[in-house]
């Protein structure tokens, strides 16, 4: 896939999808070039908020577990399922599966991961894993709470029981930064909450008066020709201001060896929106 081949329209109608809430129905990858298209563009973007995230847990000292098992689960074009096993390494010998309603979705993404990790291992993940009881290592979880039903809510509910580490980036917007936080609650009485919010304390974004607010960030894209011309070929790409990409996210941990925010005994009593992971109410 090159610009020259890039087919717009497909684009504008996946857009269409993202924006109106009709991704939920069901697939929506009819071709090949449909997952090329994305993946060129869309996905792009997503990756550049997944080395956001992964570069301020690396700058935090987190590390993930030697040959960890990496579900990418609802992975579409595969895009944060790779940028995780691209963070950990392939010298640690991670084992990158993949889940996706969609069966074309999952040959462009195993096909992609097995291009990009020739000694790895890159597998669709089996029912039998899905339905079984070994623990996940890195469950990676990418721009899907609104397009699942309650049966996929549901088994979703049932692999967070098997995860030791949770990656977990959604879109920035309000409905979707909020869903992600009534998770974040259902979570923390078996994790180690890791980020945005270093504490295991509600969420101040659920307080009384706060319904208007949510919790997002913004990452930086790169700043080379390539990302210049996918942000400014073309106002289709762009949902946001053109310099970020609005996220939010939430990382969970019941194994990290070392506590990736520390608090200092002189600021126990300070207001937890002067904690680390720079929390703030944004109108």
């Amino acid at each position: 896939m090159d610009w020259a081949s890039l087919d717009w329209e497909v684009l504008d109608n996946l857009r269409e999808k993202f924006l109106s809430g009709s991704a939920a129905e069901g697939p929506y990858w009819h071709t090949i070039t449909d997952l090329e298209c994305y993946d060129f563009t869309f996905g792009e973007r997503i990756g550049w908020k997944w080395d956001a995230v992964l570069s301020e847990l690396k700058l935090h000292g987190w590390t993930p577990p030697r040959a960890a098992t990496v579900l990418d689960w609802g992975c579409g074009s595969g895009v944060a399922g790779r940028r995780v096993v691209d963070f950990i390494g392939p010298a640690d010998n991670p084992r990158l599966l993949l889940h996706d309603h969609s069966n074309l979705a999952l040959d462009f993404a195993e096909h992609r991961g097995r291009a990009a990790y020739p000694h790895l291992l890159v597998d669709r993940a089996s029912t039998r894993f899905l339905r079984g009881t070994e623990p996940i290592a890195v469950l990676v979880i990418s721009h899907v709470l609104n397009e699942l039903n309650e049966i996929a809510r549901a088994e979703l509910a049932e692999l967070l029981t098997r995860a030791q580490t949770v990656l977990w980036v959604e879109p920035g917007t309000h409905e979707v930064s909020r869903l992600l936080g009534t998770w974040r609650e259902k979570l923390k009485p078996r994790f180690r909450a890791i980020a945005p919010c270093p504490h295991q304390g509600a969420c101040g974004i659920f307080a009384a008066g706060n319904e208007r607010h949510w919790c997002h960030f913004f990452a930086t894209p790169p700043h080379g020709p390539t990302e210049s011309k996918l942000i400014l070929d073309g106002s289709v790409l762009v949902s946001e201001p053109a310099s970020t990409c609005a996220h939010c996210l939430t990382v969970f941990s019941c194994w990290t060896p070392v506590p990736l925010f520390r608090r200092h005994p002189r600021l126990s009593n300070r207001p937890l929106n002067n904690q680390p992971g720079r929390q703030k109410l944004v109108k």
